[in-house]
């Protein structure tokens, strides 16, 4: 798994974008854990490697307060709903190939071009 952190993309300058880069495996098995876990530390439970500025990823579940990547001490984070983190994991189920990409525009508006979280499939 491969992390990186951007704050462009083709389309202009939304918020920041956190790009993840993974197998089909690891699809699987985040999309699982999003459904079964509070909080996610990218970091250390999946060998990742980070670069563009960041040195670790955590993905937390809320019921309440939710924001888009946040980057502090070069760690980034997002914050979900439970059901935003449901429908992320429906959407990695739907992946079965490499090369697929999920775009997650976290603040509602379903613009890929905004995306806030990135997911490509190695």
């Amino acid at each position: 798994m491969r992390i990186e952190f951007t704050n462009e993309v083709a389309f202009g300058e939304p918020p920041p974008s956190v790009i993840v880069s993974c197998t089909l495996r690891e699809v699987r098995e985040l999309s699982s854990r999003l459904l079964h876990q509070d909080k996610l530390d990218l970091s250390s439970e999946f060998e990742a490697k980070f670069s563009a500025g960041i040195s670790g990823f955590q993905i937390a579940i809320s019921e309440g307060d939710e924001h888009l990547v946040k980057v502090e001490d070069g760690k980034a984070s997002i914050s979900l709903s439970r059901e935003n983190a449901r429908t992320i994991s429906e959407m990695l189920n739907g992946v079965d190939s490499a090369g697929q990409t999920i775009y997650v525009d976290l603040d509602g508006l379903d613009l890929f071009e905004e995306a806030n979280l990135i997911i490509y499939t190695i």
